[in-house]
């Protein structure tokens, strides 16, 4: 007995695998792979919907962790808890616009909520099919790309068997400058009626990917430790355009705007044959949702603004001119002594007999 108990002690230790896809995979088998083999994994699908659904996506406070590289607690029945740190997450998945806006809008309160969403990088794909030849110049420049990633592969693989210390990448006084400009910029643009106006939460996570973007672009073209301010430039340019596309697929437009909005689209069915609107029988006959003078005044004013309507008053009556670029505040002379005439009112709504 007492050589089984000897013999138990020396039991090998499991190797570690050297794996990185876990695409369409469990999530008992993502967790196994992230804290008994290699820490730094990817999810890469060609078919999102399924990634989506599957279980990884139900525990977005781990995803956050990973994004984050900090550490986190699973409870599991059988083995126990798992602590794990030290550990990353790439995801890279392609998918329909139906299936993202599905997966959105069936856990908006978890995925908005956990600031999830404001970690991704998404963008859309150009509309229709596209026929493109590669030249010579481009295969040549694939053909260094591919040679720089195995490079890359190898340095991982050679690193992980070894295991040798992660390359740690710094910022040079340049891009730490770059950096603190970007900051001011971003935080500029939180403000009310700025460019991240209603998307605080993904403003607040851009410079961090704007920096993870520099240091994958300045190691991968320089082999170097120190992201150059060039590099940094780059960067901020590539999350511009993700952020662009972040703010067009989830953020909505602010309350006031969409009040303007749906007054607008209401009063298009008059601009035919109409000019002047009065602003009153906007309260009592317009959207249900604009049934306050105080949203009506400010929709009212978001379409001044933007030239689809002038607000005047002639005497105690407000009036809506809904085509100032073709015609002046200047009322006919029936509607200037009996505004509030029922007939004079039908003709203004083109309800003409």
């Amino acid at each position: 007995s007492r050589a089984l108990v000897q013999h138990q002690y020396q039991k090998p230790t499991k190797p570690k695998r050297f794996k990185l896809n876990y695409g369409n995979s469990t999530y008992e088998s993502i967790i196994d792979g992230i804290s008994s083999d290699y820490p730094f994994i990817s999810i890469a699908s060609a078919e999102g919907g399924s990634e989506l659904n599957s279980r990884i996506f139900k525990n977005l406070a781990i995803l956050n962790s990973l994004w984050s590289n900090e550490p986190f607690t699973v409870s599991r029945k059988s083995s126990g808890s798992i602590e794990i740190s030290d550990a990353g997450l790439s995801l890279t998945i392609m998918t329909q616009p139906t299936v993202l806006e599905k997966f959105s809008q069936k856990n908006s309160s978890d995925v908005i909520g956990s600031g999830y969403l404001a970690r991704l990088m998404p963008c859309r794909a150009l509309s229709g099919r596209l026929s493109h030849t590669i030249s010579r110049s481009e295969a040549a420049n694939l053909f260094d790309y591919e040679q720089r990633m195995q490079e890359i592969l190898d340095q991982s693989v050679t690193a992980f068997h070894e295991e040798n210390a992660r390359k740690v990448m710094r910022l040079s006084p340049e891009a730490k400058l770059y950096c603190q400009n970007l900051e001011q910029e971003i935080r500029a643009g939180m403000a009310p009626n700025g460019r991240f106006d209603g998307a605080i939460e993904h403003a607040s996570k851009l410079l961090d990917n704007t920096i993870r973007i520099a240091a994958n672009i300045h190691y991968f073209c320089y082999n170097d430790s120190e992201i150059s301010g060039i590099s940094m430039q780059m960067a901020a340019g590539i999350a511009a355009y993700f952020s662009d596309e972040y703010r067009a697929m989830f953020v909505r437009p602010p309350a006031y705007i969409q009040n303007a909005m749906l007054l607008n689209d209401w009063l298009n069915q008059f601009r035919a044959g109409q000019t002047f609107i009065r602003k009153n029988f906007i309260l009592q006959n317009g959207p249900n949702t604009l049934r306050k003078s105080s949203l009506v005044t400010e929709a009212l004013s978001v379409l001044t603004q933007h030239g689809q309507v002038r607000v005047f008053q002639e005497g105690r009556t407000i009036w809506v001119n809904i085509n100032p670029q073709m015609y002046s505040d200047v009322l006919p002379s029936e509607l200037m002594e009996k505004p509030k005439n029922n007939s004079l009112n039908n003709q203004i709504l083109g309800d003409k007999p």
